[in-house]
């Protein structure tokens, strides 16, 4: 069973701490990149949502909609998830996958400013 992207973007926001925001911007790469790798080390999609190629990176559509108001500003951390919650609906291997790719992705810049 995959989760949707919608699932994959508020668990990467609970997983994100005070020091260290989440932009509309980095979640859409961090969703992109999860795909990848989930794509290179099982052979099957983290999500079922289409990602297209927008002017400034890959974009889930429906989850760039979900968090549009915020801008460029920080995404709240969704309210009532913890990211290790024992009670989280969705199937450990699916977390634990997510858990796993935090370290590289979540410090992973928004923007490529090196060109």
């Amino acid at each position: 069973m995959t989760m949707t992207a919608s699932e994959a973007a508020r668990y990467f926001l609970a997983l994100q701490d005070d020091e260290d925001s989440i932009s509309n911007l980095k979640l859409q790469k961090l969703l992109y990149y999860a795909q990848g790798f989930s794509l290179a080390l099982t052979g099957k999609p983290l999500f079922n949502d289409q990602i297209k190629a927008w002017i400034h990176g890959p974009v889930v559509p429906s989850v760039w909609a979900d968090y549009r108001e915020c801008g460029a500003g920080p995404v709240p951390r969704p309210l009532g998830l913890r990211p290790r919650c024992s009670r989280c609906r969705r199937p450990w291997r699916d977390r634990r996958g997510l858990l796993r790719l935090w370290p590289v992705l979540g410090l992973a810049p928004a923007r490529d400013d090196a060109r």
